[in-house]
């Protein structure tokens, strides 16, 4: 795994950030009780994601005590050691001894020369990890086999069999934990899949590597997107309750400032200017307007993948939400919300359609109570909120 799994800290309360920071050192002391200090380099934050999970998953509540960092004695952390941890770790070091045999095979001469100088740390790390975390051993090895004969095929492949063998991977290893974890963890490899592609797509197209973004028949920022969405849904409907605070941030915040920062610093096509999307946009707000939601369906539809940014998403919501299907118009601002995290009126329209989604009945209550209609109520409060009227 690569690291992109992240919080958005400034939005953490600092309780939740605590906690986050004591599963991250806790893990990083049980790397080094199982595999010594050497295995500590190798902790990353899609690791401390995963921990969190074995931590969540398990019966009984995990106990933080205070203590000191091993390498920094100067600075206070909270430290567990639980069963859960020990499993974390052992999967966080089969995924590096695999990264480890990976960065061998595909490096340059260079990159091979640097790799090889741990490579005594990493056979006798990997081989015990093997023996104590056999099933995991086994689903990341097959992934492994699986992910490369996927990106030595010839011409152009499909996007769902390319992330499919990471993605099965990570939704296997969280399966293990609690078989319920399975779709949040394909949806979360997926995503992991693609957002490194973007992140390597310069290096990759310099050295003539596979990439999906280079050699996918479909557009990879619209299924990661697209992704996002559906991860975030499926967090949703999980309802974890510990540590659900810090799970939420990074699946609706973290996840999202990672995928701008690489979209900003990576030269990957296509990237498209929200701004000048949404001035060209405006034939279509003016069919919103009128309410001719069909006209404006298909003239959405008529855009190019490639051209299809955040408000191409909001005013589909927009139109699928006109024409009565709330479940569309919220994936749809789900998607509009993921791609510009900052834009307070997508995530005003998304979270207002799932407020609204989540009142079943909600005319029946208002009859005879003295209050206004509640269909015409929510349309009306609906265009305001969407800047339509």
């Amino acid at each position: 795994m690569f690291g992109y799994v992240r919080i958005c800290k400034p939005r953490l309360t600092c309780g939740d950030y605590e906690l986050y920071r004591g599963a991250y050192c806790s893990l990083c002391k049980t790397l080094g009780r199982r595999y010594g200090p050497f295995a500590r380099l190798t902790l990353n934050y899609d690791m401390t994601f995963y921990a969190l999970l074995a931590l969540s998953a398990g019966e009984e509540e995990p106990v933080f005590t205070p203590g000191r960092c091993s390498y920094n004695p100067a600075k206070r952390c909270l430290r567990c050691r639980c069963p859960a941890l020990d499993c974390a770790a052992d999967v966080s070091m089969l995924l590096a001894y695999y990264q480890w045999r990976d960065k061998l095979e595909d490096g340059s001469f260079w990159e091979r020369l640097l790799w090889v100088l741990p490579g005594l740390f990493f056979l006798r790390a990997g081989r015990k990890a093997a023996k104590r975390a056999p099933r995991a051993d086994r689903i990341i090895r097959t992934a492994v086999s699986a992910q490369r004969l996927v990106e030595h095929e010839t011409g152009q492949v499909s996007l769902d069999r390319t992330a499919h063998p990471s993605a099965h991977a990570l939704g296997a290893l969280c399966a293990l934990l609690d078989a319920r974890l399975y779709r949040l963890g394909y949806l979360l490899g997926r995503w992991v899949y693609l957002v490194d592609a973007a992140d390597d797509y310069a290096g990759d197209v310099k050295r003539g590597r596979f990439n999906a973004f280079k050699h996918c028949e479909s557009d990879p920022w619209e299924a990661l997107a697209a992704t996002a969405a559906e991860l975030e849904r499926a967090w949703g409907e999980l309802g974890l309750m510990r540590y659900g605070a810090i799970f939420e941030n990074i699946v609706t915040l973290g996840l999202a400032g990672v995928e701008q920062a690489v979209r900003e610093r990576r030269a990957v096509p296509p990237i498209i200017d929200e701004a000048s999307a949404q001035a060209e946009f405006g034939d279509i707000r003016h069919q919103l307007q009128a309410a001719r939601y069909d006209e404006t369906l298909s003239l959405l539809d008529d855009v190019p993948p490639h051209l299809r940014t955040a408000e191409w998403y909001y005013l589909k919501g927009r139109a699928q939400k006109g024409l009565g299907r709330p479940e569309e118009a919220e994936a749809h601002f789900a998607k509009a919300s993921y791609m510009a995290p900052k834009n307070s009126q997508y995530r005003a329209a998304r979270d207002y359609m799932r407020e609204d989604r989540s009142e079943t009945d909600c005319s029946e209550k208002s009859n005879g109570s003295g209050s206004c209609d509640c269909v015409d109520c929510v349309d009306s409060c609906f265009s305001c909120l969407c800047g339509l009227c």
